[in-house]
């Protein structure tokens, strides 16, 4: 029986979410400010995440 669903990890646009994650938290450090690290510590978490599934 096949899964309806493919994995995470075979869709096309996990690469791009990482990338995007990678730079929008490149971005927080760059522009700095109140919320800066969190910013950061989010998308890092974000792509962590996103690598793991």
């Amino acid at each position: 029986m096949r899964d309806r669903y493919p994995h995470p990890s075979q869709q096309p646009l996990l690469p791009l979410t990482m990338v995007v994650c990678v730079v929008i938290g490149v971005l927080f450090l760059r522009v700095g400010g109140q919320y800066a690290k969190f910013g950061a510590g989010f998308a890092f978490a974000w792509f962590l995440v996103s690598f793991a599934l």
